[in-house]
């Protein structure tokens, strides 16, 4: 996978990707594969990859420059856990949105890899990036080094205009899971969660990093107001703290033209052992 290098007032304006029709989610009644046993030979080489990143705590970028993994790298405990519950949730298509240095990526490639068939086939995994320079292309070069680069559907957008377009794409929601770790603004957040609960399926899991961030909380309050979402912290003492995860709706509640229930970053505790 190419792709070139742009200067950064272009970075906004790439189009789509053209392959993300080409594995559409199974129909409700079509009966998915079994998953395989085997080990996926990708799996040493990712993790041999990704463990030497973490050990020397930086990555050379295709320039021969050196860069620190943090702090916008996740940590290998969180990004472990990450990896864990996705595997629990045995997606056969995953959406991320914000690649960065691509360590979260990576542990969501791992898990892919782990459950096989489906889930580890070309463009399994979509990741949606308006600036990969930024980042001096160190998310695609760490996934290309680390020999799943083939599983990824990379769109290079905003996420504000890359959301809708997949949405448009596709008669129903794509995706199994998704996991929000974008724009940290609240605009930017409140968008990522309004089309993820579109594009996920019906009981599929929504998965948003840096709950400790008050504009996270505050745009994800909205939603659990006025829709209702029930939110789970699936690691309130330990290394998952950061994550607060909820399941997309059968169906989404019917609400009166001038319906409005007041939301604050209060009402999701931070730290999260304070919920409770």
């Amino acid at each position: 996978m190419t792709i070139r290098e742009i200067e950064t007032s272009e970075c906004l304006r790439a189009p789509l990707a053209q392959d993300l029709h080409a594995h559409p989610r199974p129909a409700a009644t079509d009966e998915l594969p079994a998953r395989s046993a085997a080990t996926d030979p990708r799996l040493e080489k990712l993790r041999a990859y990704r463990n030497a990143l973490y050990v020397a705590g930086k990555f050379t970028d295709r320039k021969g420059r050196s860069h620190s993994l943090w702090p916008s790298g996740i940590t290998e405990p969180a990004g472990d856990y990450l990896r864990t519950m996705v595997v629990a949730e045995a997606p056969t298509r995953s959406l991320e949105i914000g690649l960065g240095l691509g360590m979260s990526a990576l542990f969501l490639a791992e898990a892919h890899l782990e459950l096989g068939d489906d889930a580890s086939s070309v463009g399994s995994h979509t990741v949606i990036e308006p600036c990969p320079q930024i980042f001096s292309w160190a998310g695609i070069d760490n996934l290309e080094q680390a020999g799943v680069l083939s599983l990824v559907n990379f769109i290079h957008d905003d996420s504000s205009r890359a959301l809708p377009r997949l949405l448009d794409l596709h008669a129903r929601s794509p995706f199994d899971i998704a996991y929000v770790d974008g724009s940290h603004l609240f605009d930017g957040v409140f968008v990522d969660i309004f089309y993820t609960l579109r594009l996920v399926r019906p009981g599929g899991l929504i998965i948003l990093d840096d709950l400790w961030m008050p504009a996270v909380r505050s745009a994800l309050s909205f939603f659990a107001a006025n829709l209702n979402l029930e939110l789970m912290y699936p690691d309130p003492l330990g290394p998952g703290r950061r994550f607060i995860w909820f399941r997309v709706p059968e169906k989404l509640p019917h609400r009166e033209w001038d319906h409005f229930a007041p939301f604050s970053e209060d009402h999701i505790p931070w730290p999260p052992a304070q919920a409770g």
